[in-house]
C-alpha cells in the first residue's frame, strides 16, 4: 500500500492525502492536535489549542488558567526599565491569545505593551516611549529607539542553518519566521533554503529597515542595514 504524501501547508499543519493534521509545538516539541477533512478547521483547532498554552517568563509551558495565575502573582508590582507591572490581561487577535500587561511609566503615563516585549530575552520595550524623548543622544548612543533596541534587529543567526529566522522542518522543509515588537509573524514553508532566506530578508527590509533609518538620522554611532555574511 503507498503512502500518502504528507506537505506543510501552513504553521503546524500537514496535509496528509485529502486530511489536514494539526499539531501545536510545546517545549520545542510537537503535539498532536487532530486531523480535519478541511484546512479552516485544522487552522481553527491549532489556534484553539495554542491559546491554550501559555509560557512563563522562563519559557516553560504551563496550563492555560495556571498559567495566568501564575503570571499575575509572578510579574504585578515588578519593574522592568521604567515600567512598573500593574496588571496582567488577555487578548484574542486573530484567532490567538495574547498576554499584555498594564503599565505604569516613571513619567506617570499609562501603557499596555505585550508581555513578550516586556519581560523575557527578546524584551526591547524599557518605557511607554518616554525614554527617547527624555535622555536623547544617550538613549540613541544605547541603541534604543521607538522602544526597540536596535542592534537586536541586525543580531547574527545562532541556529545551524546559519540564517536568522529560518528553521528546518523534519519533513526537510524551511520555516521562515521574523520576530518584531513582541510579536512573532509566520513566513510561510518553503522547500529550499534559499527561498526561505529570501523571504526573510524582505520581511526585514519591511519592518527593521525603516526603524534602523530613522534611528540613524540621530544616533552618533549608526547602524548598517545590510548584513555582510
Amino acid at each position: 500500500m503507498t503512502k500518502n504524501k504528507s506537505i506543510t501547508v501552513d504553521r503546524n499543519i500537514r496535509k496528509v492525502g485529502e486530511k489536514y493534521k494539526a499539531n501545536v509545538t510545546i517545549n520545542g516539541k510537537q503535539k498532536y492536535v487532530g486531523t480535519y477533512p478541511t484546512l479552516k478547521e485544522a487552522q481553527d483547532a491549532r489556534d484553539k489549542a495554542e491559546a491554550g498554552i501559555v509560557r512563563k517568563p522562563n519559557n516553560k509551558v504551563i496550563a492555560s488558567e495556571e498559567k495566568f495565575k501564575e503570571y499575575k502573582k509572578e510579574l504585578i508590582g515588578k519593574k522592568y526599565g521604567k515600567l512598573t507591572i500593574k496588571d496582567v490581561y488577555r487578548e484574542r487577535r486573530n484567532g490567538k491569545a495574547h498576554y499584555r500587561l498594564v503599565c505604569k511609566c516613571d513619567c506617570g503615563n499609562e501603557t499596555r505593551p505585550y508581555l513578550s516585549s516586556v519581560v523575557g530575552s527578546n524584551a526591547e520595550t524599557v518605557s511607554c516611549g518616554c525614554y527617547q524623548g527624555e535622555s536623547g543622544t544617550k538613549v540613541l548612543d544605547s541603541y534604543l529607539y521607538d522602544g526597540t533596541r536596535v542592534t537586536n534587529l541586525k543580531a547574527k543567526a545562532r541556529n545551524k542553518l546559519g540564517v536568522k529566522g529560518v528553521r528546518l522542518t523534519k519533513s526537510g522543509t524551511y520555516e521562515a519566521s521574523i520576530y518584531f515588537k513582541g510579536e512573532s509573524k509566520y513566513l510561510g514553508t518553503y522547500k529550499t533554503l534559499e527561498e526561505a532566506k529570501a523571504v526573510r530578508k524582505e520581511a526585514e527590509k519591511e519592518l527593521f529597515d525603516p526603524v534602523i533609518e530613522e534611528f540613524n538620522k540621530q544616533a552618533k554611532y549608526k547602524i548598517e542595514k545590510d548584513d555582510k555574511k
